[in-house]
């Protein structure tokens, strides 16, 4: 980021970030859900994508998001154009007038492509009625579909399958139930390994899951599923998608930005 000084004597700090939205044949869309750090997972939902480096273009920057946090889609996606957002808002972090240049581009994944990841296991509790003691619920899944002609090539995974009426039921309207219930149906990925410091999930979410998410309306919604996952144990040499410190660093939340229209 770069700090100016306008013509009327204002100081505004310029961010320039670039993201990806990749998009499937039938819509979904690829998104950052959350991120593993510091032994916590933080939700937020948002495209992919990182600060800009000084006099890096955009087409450099999605390269290096290609082989940094997103190894997973490197060669499986057809880059189809790029929007330019602006928007001005003052920065949490920093205290100050920020101006954000956003560069957002387009892609679509290959018919034929396999994403490769750990896929993140939910674990739930609660009592059991048949039984009438404390039960904790693991499904295994052996595969999830991206689209009619696309394959999954990840570990097995375990998610949770009981609980989904206990927690929509807890202070929440019917409808976020219903996206409740939505998300925890959905397959996450987490590529990297156990041994990562930080590690970023993701989820193909349908384009009115994704625009609902990222308004800022349904933050509890979110909150709630991202608390109910855990990472898998992936060894580092089985995780295609492993992130690259230096891309763990660039990571910035883009909740402080408006959500995108494209």
């Amino acid at each position: 980021s770069i700090v100016v000084v306008t013509g009327e004597g204002n100081i505004i700090r310029v961010v320039s970030l670039v993201a990806l939205r990749v998009q499937r044949e039938d819509g979904h869309v690829f998104a950052q859900v959350a991120k593993w750090q510091d032994s916590k997972m933080k939700a937020s939902c948002q495209l992919p994508g990182f600060k800009q480096d000084r006099d890096e273009l955009v087409g450099e920057g999605i390269r290096r998001l290609f082989s940094t946090n997103l190894q997973l889609l490197a060669d499986k996606v057809t880059i189809t154009g790029t929007v330019r957002e602006i928007a001005e808002k003052n920065s949490k972090e920093y205290g100050v007038h920020t101006r954000y240049l956003k560069s957002v581009c387009s892609a679509t994944l290959h018919p034929d492509a396999c994403v490769d990841a750990g896929t993140v296991r939910e674990i739930a509790e609660q009592k059991s009625k048949e039984y009438g003691v404390h039960t904790r619920y693991l499904k295994s899944v052996c595969s999830a579909t991206l689209h009619p002609d696309a394959c999954v090539d990840a570990p097995m995974c375990e998610i949770a399958a009981a609980s989904r009426e206990s927690v929509c039921s807890a202070a929440m309207d019917s409808a976020d139930a219903e996206t409740l219930a939505a998300l925890q149906s959905l397959p996450v990925f987490a590529p990297g390994s156990s041994e990562n410091a930080s590690r970023i999930v993701y989820a193909w979410l349908s384009p009115e899951l994704f625009a609902s998410l990222t308004s800022g309306g349904k933050d509890q919604v979110l909150n709630l599923w991202v608390a109910s996952l855990t990472l898998p144990e992936v060894d580092a040499e089985d995780a295609a998608g492993a992130e690259d410190a230096a891309g763990a660093e660039d990571y910035v939340s883009f909740s402080d930005v408006p959500p995108i229209e494209i």
